[in-house]
Parts: C-alpha cells; structure tokens; sequence
C-alpha cells in the first residue's frame, strides 16, 4: 500500500507530460462567476449543468460564505 502513491505519482507525471499551468476558459468563466456575480446570476449559471437541487444548496452555501469576503480579496484569488 505505501508504494501505491508514488507509484500513482509516476503514472501521472508519465502520462500528463502535455499539461500545463492554463486553465481552460470554461473553468476561468465559472470561478470568476462564482466569486463575483450575485448568488441570483450565480445559480442561473449552475442551471446549465443540470445539477441536483442539494448541490445548489451547497454551493450557494459557499457563495454565501463568499460574499463575506471583501472586494479586494476576490480580486487576489483571482489573480
């Protein structure tokens, strides 16, 4: 079992030699969405996906939590 992990390490490190430090535009698109639109814009969104009515509660949940913090500090996680 302890060599399962490193052993994982290697598979991934051998098998995503083409990945990069850039996210897609569609996960850019949903964070930014996520931390600075209203909880209202920010469910309308989650509508594309489709997602059980106990995962929107959870995740306006998070927004909620989200929306505490100030401008300033959304605009860092950002960058």
């Amino acid at each position: 079992m302890k060599l399962y992990l490193p052993l994982l390490l290697a598979a991934l490190g051998l098998c995503s030699h083409e990945a990069n430090a850039i996210p897609c535009p569609a996960l850019q698109d949903e964070i930014i969405k996520f931390l600075m639109s209203t909880k209202y814009l920010f469910k309308m969104s989650l509508r594309k996906f489709n997602p059980p009515e106990e995962a929107v509660a959870a995740k306006l949940l998070v927004k909620d939590c989200v929306a505490n913090l100030s401008f300033l500090s959304r605009i860092r996680i950002l960058k």
